[in-house]
């Protein structure tokens, strides 16, 4: 009878190597099954700390010109119509990755990372107010619509004072 018993115990062994093995493949799969997720979210984490950052430069960026705008004495140019979707020579700056002017002409240099426009409007409803916007955005995006993270857009209203 001893010899039936090592012989069922001998079968129950190979039976549990072959387990082990089944499992060490399963948690294989399970650990390169997470660490492709990890990856893509590795991946999808640096995709919008870039945008995040793309869009906190462009803030900065319309905010200096926008400041810059508002210094302006009363009489100043009212910009011609389009200025905020397309190059209007004197009513843009091509800027680098770190907000130096290339140029100020209607043609982007290579080096462009942001392009930025402005225009200043009166507004029909009163002629002592103009209404000053900024927008900048990435020189790959040009469209700067609405829920881009590259792009900012400023807005803001100037009143003249009457006596």
């Amino acid at each position: 009878m001893e010899s039936k018993r090592s012989g069922t115990a001998a079968r129950i062994g190979d039976n549990q190597r072959g387990f082990a093995l089944i499992e060490a493949v399963v948690a294989a799969g399970i650990v390169a099954g997470a660490f492709a997720a990890l990856a893509q979210m590795f991946a999808i984490s640096i995709a919008h700390n870039t945008s995040a950052r793309n869009g906190s430069v462009a803030m900065m960026l319309a905010g200096q010109k926008m400041e810059e705008l508002r210094a302006l004495t009363w009489g100043v140019e009212l910009s011609p119509g389009g200025t905020l979707d397309r190059d209007v020579s004197g009513y843009v700056d091509y800027l680098d990755h770190e907000g130096n002017i290339l140029a100020a002409s209607s043609t982007m240099p290579a080096p462009t990372v942001f392009i930025r426009r402005w225009s200043v409007d009166a507004l029909p409803a009163s002629p002592d107010a103009l209404m000053v916007q900024v927008l900048v955005t990435r020189a790959t995006n040009r469209a700067g619509g609405a829920g881009d993270g590259d792009a900012a857009r400023l807005v803001t209203l100037r009143i003249r004072k009457t006596p």
